[in-house]
């Protein structure tokens, strides 16, 4: 039996009663004003409630393994899920984090390419991917805001191996706290400009391609900037403005951003 499933069948929640987000990234809708969601019709969304099972999973959790049996993807409802990939060679890389209104859980020929975890407690709406309930064929009008998700996570994908490839390392890091910042609360509190990080330091290295040393340097260089301000250890008072600047160094234009 698939162990994540196993695990995750004993924290059942109950049925949503409000909406149903599916949210696109800023990179397409409006890089402004960060991730916006798509439109679902009220029937999309009743068959959404009506397929979906709604599962808990505590931080640490495993909510899928790499190369495990891929039944299901996952509509992130809350909290922060990690999706990474074990190399060959025994190292790690963090591709990507999902927030409310992500779905998650690619898979080729029948398997989970990546492994994801829950990095905080999560809530998110499991739905089966084949068979009469499964979500597409349950609701053939769903096609177009999943492709529409799916494309607009493609070119987020797009924007970060430049900024892997040609940036520093200080303007890697500030690209990703403005990205951070555009998923609003709870994380970043726009009123008080505080951003908390929900993850430690080695996984914004494995994320953006560089060290946990470097990522320590990185934050030092800021707050002598005073593009930051250190509450503690994982909560910074951000000068959303500027930071933008530094990390408008990674644009590559308007097709990216």
């Amino acid at each position: 039996m698939n162990q994540s499933l196993s695990i995750t069948e004993t924290h059942k929640m109950a049925l949503p009663k409000d909406r149903i987000h599916i949210n696109a990234p800023s990179d397409l809708l409006n890089p402004k004003n960060g991730p916006q969601d798509l439109a679902l019709s009220p029937e999309d969304e009743d068959v959404l409630k009506r397929i979906g099972q709604p599962l808990a999973f505590r931080s640490g959790e495993c909510v899928f393994g790499q190369n495990e049996r891929s039944d299901y993807i996952y509509l992130v409802e809350s909290g922060l899920v990690r999706i990474s990939h074990d190399l060959a060679n025994g190292k790690r890389q963090v591709l990507a984090f999902h927030w409310f209104g992500d779905f998650i859980g690619l898979s080729v020929d029948g398997k989970y390419v990546n492994r994801a975890d829950a990095l905080t407690d999560v809530q998110a709406i499991r739905y089966r991917i084949s068979g009469p309930n499964g979500l597409v064929h349950a609701q053939p009008s769903l096609q177009t805001p999943l492709l529409v998700k799916a494309t607009a996570e493609i070119r987020l994908m797009q924007r970060r191996l430049i900024v892997m490839s040609h940036c520093k390392g200080i303007e890697r890091l500030s690209s990703f706290l403005v990205e951070l910042c555009n998923h609003d609360r709870p994380y970043f509190n726009p009123d008080t400009s505080i951003l908390k990080l929900p993850m430690d330091r080695i996984d914004i290295a494995d994320y953006i391609g560089t060290t946990r040393e470097s990522i320590s340097r990185n934050l030092t260089d800021l707050t002598k900037k005073r593009l930051i301000i250190r509450i503690d250890d994982n909560t910074f008072r951000i000068d959303l403005p500027n930071l933008k600047k530094i990390a408008a160094a990674t644009s590559t234009g308007n097709d990216l951003l």
